[in-house]
């Protein structure tokens, strides 16, 4: 089990979701960016998405870098698992 969490997550706060997580799954490897937030992880917002989006208007940190640390992270996971 691998949880990624970042820990300006204020939609799914660290404490209460992926560091609890952690400690009640045996074997959890758990990872934590710091100043990342719920949408970081997703990826890079469009100018037009950044203008008309909601969701866009909350990232915290260059997406890129933090879309590509989850894709690694779940690469890295399933190769050493499947």
């Amino acid at each position: 089990m691998s949880i990624l969490l970042g820990d300006a997550d204020p939609v799914a706060p660290p404490a209460s979701n992926g560091k609890l997580a952690a400690t009640l799954l045996p074997h959890a490897a758990l990872k934590t960016l710091p100043g990342v937030g719920h949408y970081d992880f997703l990826a890079d917002c469009t100018a037009q998405g950044q203008q008309q989006e909601p969701i866009c208007q909350h990232i915290r940190v260059p997406q890129q870098r933090t879309h590509a640390t989850a894709i690694a992270t779940a690469e890295a996971f399933f190769e050493s698992h499947l």
